[in-house]
């Protein structure tokens, strides 16, 4: 059993004798903080005073153009505009480095009372973002003038 130990032992390096492995060492990078890429726009409001234009307040995030559509619909709940029924109102580009944080659009159709779609949806979405994202703010027709 003596000699099993001492042919085991003997196969080992003493500490003196073992090569010098550098440890795991770790980095302190700067800050660093990572951009979003993905476009967002956020619509805080939208109101009309006198149904010839629309005035929008909204937030964006990486985002240098967008577009405002207002649509006419029958449906109380926002459903993508798959309805047939939904008409567009109207679209207009918005230049967010020229307008940050609020704009108001002239509309080329009036936002006039319409029973058979009475209710007003206004859609932000960043250009060329593939379609719009779930509105944030609806208008009812029969509130506004």
């Amino acid at each position: 059993m003596a000699g099993l130990r001492s042919a085991c032992s003997s196969q080992f390096t003493t500490k003196s004798q073992r090569r010098f492995r550098p440890g795991l060492a770790l980095e302190n990078l700067e800050d660093r903080l990572v951009m979003s890429v993905s476009p967002q726009v956020t619509l805080l409001s939208a109101t009309t005073h006198d149904s010839q234009s629309l005035s929008v307040a909204y937030q964006v995030s990486n985002v240098a153009e967008f577009s405002i559509t207002a649509y006419r619909s029958p449906n109380a709940t926002y459903d993508g505009m798959n309805d047939p029924r939904d008409v567009v109102v109207d679209t207009a580009g918005i230049d967010a480095g020229v307008y940050p944080s609020s704009d108001t659009l002239a509309l080329s159709t009036p936002l006039s009372v319409d029973p058979s779609r009475p209710y007003v949806w206004v859609v932000a979405s960043p250009t060329g973002s593939g379609g719009p994202p779930p509105p944030i703010v609806r208008l009812r027709s029969g509130s506004s003038p």
